[in-house]
């Protein structure tokens, strides 16, 4: 069995690989030498920012080999007829590239993928999971708050998604929004929607629409009050870019109904001492 990988620097992840790797009694690992990949177009994200900060393959080569006693082999194009003529299973990281790697170079192998992060790839992305959060009892108050943006995100001209939020301060409802197309709020309907172009959690940066989130924290900021300290109430988790604006707006606590985080948005979250609440009407 032999494994594949491309590994611009030495951290972590990389580490659990090739620990995943001796545990699958991997015989030899192949490092992809970015030079081989200089030539892929669909790989020059990587040329270009490793360039910039990666280590060279031969220095990589010579700090795994104080980690493990895998024979490690430089996959460039005097080395790739080798691997080619190797006829073993294959373990590959479960990223773009390795999917690349597969259908160029090593179709007909046995193929086992490792799951273990690396970097960003347009393989984890879009990945979604469920973020940790506390269940509590609904107060009167917090049905009711509910109820309001349910009923506010029925406003949305959005077909994508329709999503209402609140702003509360010191127990009071300062501002309701809900997702809006800008500069028309028809937009995805004379002119089709940016979103329906991708999948759920993929190049969310593509949208003509201001957020709920937005929206209240802008409705609040336009009264002169700070949200410093204020509970969001959302009917679905804010996506990343929300995230960030909610945390840095100084929100305490964030009730919602439904939906996922994406690039760890729940952690950075977390990290600015964000409270997350999941509830069910």
């Amino acid at each position: 069995m032999i494994a594949v990988c491309y590994i611009p620097v030495v951290h972590k992840g990389y580490l659990n690989f090739v620990r995943e790797c001796e545990a699958r009694q991997v015989t030899t690992l192949y490092l992809v030498d970015l030079e081989f990949l200089r030539p892929e177009e669909e790989f020059d994200y990587l040329v270009r920012k490793n360039s910039l900060h990666a280590l060279s393959t031969e220095e990589i080569k010579q700090a795994l080999e104080q980690y493990t006693t895998i024979p490690i082999v430089i996959l460039n194009h005097e080395t790739l007829g080798e691997m080619s003529k190797n006829t073993d299973s294959v373990v590959l990281p479960r990223e773009d590239l390795s999917t690349f790697l597969l259908e160029k170079y090593l179709l007909g192998r046995t193929v086992e993928f490792v799951d273990v992060f690396l970097r960003w790839n347009r393989e984890n992305i879009g990945e979604t999971k469920e973020p940790g959060v506390l269940a509590v009892n609904l107060s009167e108050f917090v049905t009711s708050t509910f109820h309001q943006i349910v009923e506010e995100a029925t406003k949305s001209a959005d077909w994508w998604r329709s999503v209402g939020a609140a702003l509360v301060k010191d127990g009071k409802v300062v501002a309701l929004a809900h997702n809006e197309h800008m500069p028309h709020e028809q937009l995805p309907n004379m002119y089709g929607d940016t979103r329906a172009l991708f999948k759920k959690g993929v190049n969310i940066n593509y949208v003509t629409a201001a957020h709920a989130e937005v929206g209240v924290i802008a409705e609040a900021a336009r009264q002169g009050i700070s949200p410093e300290g204020a509970e969001l109430f959302l009917t679905d988790f804010p996506c990343p870019y929300c995230a960030r604006l909610v945390a840095k707006a100084g929100i305490k606590k964030i009730y919602f109904l439904k939906g996922y985080a994406v690039l760890d948005g729940d952690e950075f979250l977390k990290g600015e001492g964000v409270e997350l609440v999941q509830v069910g009407l």
